[in-house]
């Protein structure tokens, strides 16, 4: 690898922070999202942000001809930070008999020896001008253990989150945060055992070697923020759009729905009838068949209409449906006294 192709990767590495950077500050103002940015995105999107502002110091103190290292070692402390907090709320626990998620407190117990460590380190082992080695690798391997510990906890495709209460929150961020997760996991799992031949190389006076190596963990990094930025690219706060494999079945079973109620399924109408809370979910999410004026107490009407034309004709579907069901044809009963005589009516 040569040194134009390595400066290339050096300097889209660098850059690159920007592509996340972009499609978070897209998504976060178009007008379904605006204000709707799940707590997870919103740390990452916080975390972006700082990293860019890092990333701008650095640049300009190396063409400065200046050490920069100072920054590597804030940008280290600001991202453990951060993604602690992000994994301390996607990864919840929930107390026995409870329904409520808590947020571990190991996730602030990780931070704040991870900061203590962070200062001892910059102050009496490596020190400011130098590369924070303890500091990265130990970050390294906690971020492996929680990015692995996601994918245990929380796969991508589990149809359920871990409660109710957390149910709307989460699916709007599992998307996004699966495609984060990944870039974090890539970059770590790569960087760390990288980053230790990149060192054994250089004390061994192996340029090149280095060089190469450190290239490649470069491409890691650059991995890591496309990851971050496709992650933003498909959160949308629509629920609608939301096409996981539970948006996928929700959509394939409204659908099922459409065709009964269009078909005048008597057992899925007389279901509506009942839970007046299925009707306006339905209503909602089929605004081409039931009009938004269209009241619960109107659909009532109507569908007892319809099963009095059909009993009256005496259909074989309505005299199915309520011989299948005993309570739906005492209910019809009292609704409808005057087809029934005395007899009929007992």
């Amino acid at each position: 690898m040569n040194a134009i192709v390595i400066l290339a990767i050096l300097w889209v590495a660098r850059l690159i922070v920007i592509f996340p950077l972009l499609t978070c500050a897209i998504k976060a103002n178009t007008k379904e999202n605006k204000g709707k940015f799940p707590v997870p995105l919103k740390i990452m999107s916080f975390h972006i942000s700082l990293a860019f502002l890092l990333h701008v110091c650095m640049a300009a103190l190396f063409f400065l001809h200046i050490n920069y290292m100072f920054f590597i070692h804030l940008y280290i402390v600001e991202e453990f930070i951060l993604d602690m907090l992000f994994y301390q709320d996607i990864l919840k626990a929930i107390p026995h008999g409870k329904d409520k998620p808590q947020k571990h407190p190991m996730f602030l117990i990780a931070i704040a020896a991870f900061v203590v460590f962070a200062i001892i380190n910059a102050l009496f082992i490596t020190d400011i001008y130098h590369f924070p080695v303890y500091t990265f690798v130990i970050q390294s391997i906690v971020m492996i253990a929680c990015t692995g510990g996601y994918y245990y906890y929380r796969a991508f495709y589990d149809t359920e989150c871990i409660s109710t209460y957390e149910a709307p929150a989460y699916r709007l961020y599992k998307g996004p945060v699966f495609w984060m997760n990944m870039g974090k996991l890539i970059y770590f799992i790569f960087a760390l055992p990288l980053f230790i031949l990149y060192h054994v190389a250089v004390e061994a006076g192996q340029k090149d070697m280095s060089m190469l190596i450190w290239s490649v963990q470069n491409i890691s990094l650059i991995a890591l923020h496309i990851f971050m930025g496709i992650g933003f690219l498909v959160f949308t706060a629509d629920r609608r759009k939301v096409m996981d494999v539970q948006g996928r079945y929700e959509k394939k079973h409204n659908n099922f729905n459409r065709n009964r109620y269009k078909q005048k399924d008597l057992s899925y109408m007389d279901l509506l009838k009942n839970f007046p809370q299925f009707f306006e979910k339905f209503k909602n999410l089929n605004p081409d068949l039931i009009p938004a004026s269209y009241t619960f107490e109107e659909y009532k009407k109507d569908f007892n209409a319809l099963l009095r034309s059909q009993y009256i004709a005496q259909t074989p579907e309505m005299l199915a449906f309520l011989k299948e069901s005993p309570s739906t044809l005492k209910n019809f009963k009292q609704e409808n006294p005057d087809l029934f005589n005395d007899a009929d009516k007992a």
